[in-house]
């Protein structure tokens, strides 16, 4: 039974609203904006329970962690899909999961770690998700602006090698091979794809290995 029913607010510029619903178990519902009936949000603000956490990360706005199944729970700022869950409007601010119906279904995380407006995993087989803000191709997949949900980065060009660490920036991401290749992706204003230009990269490049000597 649903126990209490948060005020329905309408969107900027539409006649549209959106509204949170919580059971009494402090599960949330939330429907409108895209969403065509009541969908459950399970264990929004418990998400910790019974995890033993393994890694960490977190930036000045929100935090992921994976647990000892290889899952993330992320909590902070949620704008821009940060915590990767698949809502829109109105998520919890409070440990939410990570979902696991896409991209990372059946899928075992190993490293972590938060940028700015967006995050990136990887998992036991070198393949990298993010999820978040894709404003300069950060998320390593041209998906738009945004992705509430984790994709798949693309490493067609990586000639078969996995990724083992991953770290994020503000709008761009880096991560290193097995064979110790660093590659890069998102924003390049400042040259931090290390590619010896400054143009964006929607998908890993390779960093330059310059000169040696």
């Amino acid at each position: 039974l649903l126990a209490v029913l948060a005020v329905l607010l309408p969107l900027a510029g539409t006649s549209q609203a959106t509204a949170d619903v919580w059971d009494d178990d402090a599960g949330l519902v939330f429907f409108g904006r895209g969403y065509s009936e009541p969908t459950q949000y399970a264990d929004a603000f418990n998400a910790l329970e019974g995890r033993q956490l393994t890694k960490i990360a977190g930036t000045s706005g929100h935090v992921c962690a994976i647990d000892e199944n290889g899952e993330a729970v992320c909590w902070g700022d949620s704008g821009d899909g940060r915590h990767g869950t698949g809502a829109r409007d109105y998520p919890p601010e409070g440990p939410a999961a990570v979902s696991t119906s896409g991209a990372l279904a059946g899928k075992t995380l190993v490293d972590i770690d938060a940028g700015d407006a967006h995050t990136c995993a990887i998992d036991d087989q070198g393949q990298a998700y993010c999820w978040g803000s894709n404003e300069h191709g950060q998320l390593g997949r041209d998906v738009g602006r945004r992705s509430f949900v984790p994709v798949r980065v693309v490493q067609r060009k990586l000639d078969g090698a996995g990724f083992v660490d991953v770290t994020a920036g503000e709008d761009h991401t880096c991560a290193i091979t097995g064979q110790g290749d660093a590659y890069c992706w998102g924003r390049n204003l400042a040259g931090q794809l290390g590619t010896g230009n400054r143009r964006d990269a929607v998908r890993p490049v390779r960093v330059k290995p310059g000169d040696v000597g």
